[in-house]
């Protein structure tokens, strides 16, 4: 149907897009559907009402402020719901789930509160806007694609068909996607499933544990990344080319390279929407010598950066305080790493491959640890792949 509407009505393939997006949405359950309507409809009759407000006035920017909240109000309401038992959040000890796509969508549509009052920005009619942010492709689990840009191609869409080259490329991907979830991802869920029962058990080795802390990280990154691969590929039949998610993270040398590497497009979100912001508020402390001044900065805004990615997973307290250690580790690290740079002394080759190489060991020990961390909180278990 898309390729029938680029060919004979392009001003319909948004609208057949949007359609299949409601179908897909709708299959999940009416309250996703409900939800995903709300918050499409309602961003965009308030950027109506901010582009009709003075640029740069303190009213604007309250209303953005405010509009920017109400996305995150049910985010929030369901993760807490989620983690106290409130009455209306389940049945029984089982509490609702996330209506479908809400975490991503929700970030989605505050880079377009932001961004589209930008003078220069590319601005969408209605189907082509409901397109954008319902697009079923990356609707369960990402990736976040920002109005910036995505905008520009939603602009275009259905002015002429995908390449057929394209359409492979995307179906290939697919298909990797779906091989790395069911041969890789759910075999490993199944076997650190059964290592996790066994030590409920009190009847697990200690390389048996290692063996779970290790398999379920790579479950984690499998699964999520599969996911990813789904997604990109379902962009491409539809001619749209979503951002990457996943660089290879367990090949990195740094924590920040590993964190900046896993979940590319929320971390691109948390560091243009929180991590700069709080970076641009701490330099301005009254603290001596500047570049002392700056180092607090940045590690008051790492702090909050990850601190917000730990609660946007869960509100649960354990892997809260995994997501603390991780920014203080960070910290730790660059700042020891600024004292090893200042020194005077010679590199030696030989000692810095071994440091380079511990180094490696001790982030992918890390990473595991706070995986399973995160695996053995029951309210981190339901948005993991997040």
């Amino acid at each position: 149907m898309f390729l029938l509407a680029c060919r004979f009505r392009p001003g319909l393939a948004p609208h057949v897009l949007v359609t299949a997006s409601v179908l897909f949405c709708f299959l999940a359950g009416p309250v996703s559907l409900v939800f995903l309507g709300l918050s499409i409809v309602g961003n965009f009759a308030v950027m109506g009402v901010i582009r009709r407000l003075t640029p740069g006035s303190s009213f604007r920017r309250l209303v953005t402020a405010g509009a920017v909240l109400a996305n995150l109000a049910p985010f929030v309401a369901f993760k807490l719901a989620q983690q106290w038992g409130w009455p209306w959040s389940g049945t029984g000890s089982v509490p609702a789930a996330l209506p479908l796509g809400l975490a991503f969508y929700t970030l989605q549509q505050i880079t377009f509160l932001i961004d589209a009052q930008k003078s220069g920005q590319q601005q969408l009619d209605f189907p082509r806007f409901a397109a954008w942010g319902s697009f079923f492709g990356q609707l369960p689990a990402g990736p976040i694609g920002s109005w910036s840009r995505m905008a520009p191609q939603f602009a275009r869409l259905g002015l002429g068909a995908p390449a057929a080259t394209e359409i492979a490329r995307g179906l290939t991907l697919v298909l990797a996607g779906i091989v790395k979830k069911t041969w890789l991802a759910d075999p490993m869920a199944r076997k650190v499933d059964a290592v996790l029962t066994g030590a409920d058990l009190g009847a697990v080795t200690p390389l048996e544990a290692w063996t779970a802390a290790w398999g379920y990280m790579l479950q984690l990154y499998f699964d999520f990344s599969a996911y990813s691969d789904v997604a990109i590929g379902v962009g491409l039949c539809f001619g749209l080319i979503l951002p990457i998610n996943f660089d290879s993270p367990l090949k990195a040398a740094t924590p920040g390279q590993y964190v900046m590497r896993w979940h590319i497009s929320m971390m691109t979100f948390v560091r243009d929407r929180i991590f700069e912001p709080t970076f641009r508020i701490a330099r301005k402390l009254p603290i001596r010598p500047t570049s002392r001044r700056y180092g607090i900065a940045w590690a008051m805004a790492t702090l909050v950066a990850y601190l917000a990615v730990a609660a946007w997973h869960t509100a649960a307290p354990l892997p809260l305080f995994v997501g603390l250690c991780v920014a203080l580790l960070l910290i730790g690290l660059q700042f020891l790493r600024q004292s090893a740079r200042s020194a005077t002394r010679p590199p030696v080759v030989r000692a810095a491959l071994s440091r380079k190489i511990a180094g490696r060991v001790a982030l992918l020990v890390a990473a595991s640890v706070a995986a399973l961390f995160l695996r053995a909180s029951p309210g981190a278990q339901m948005e993991a792949v997040m």
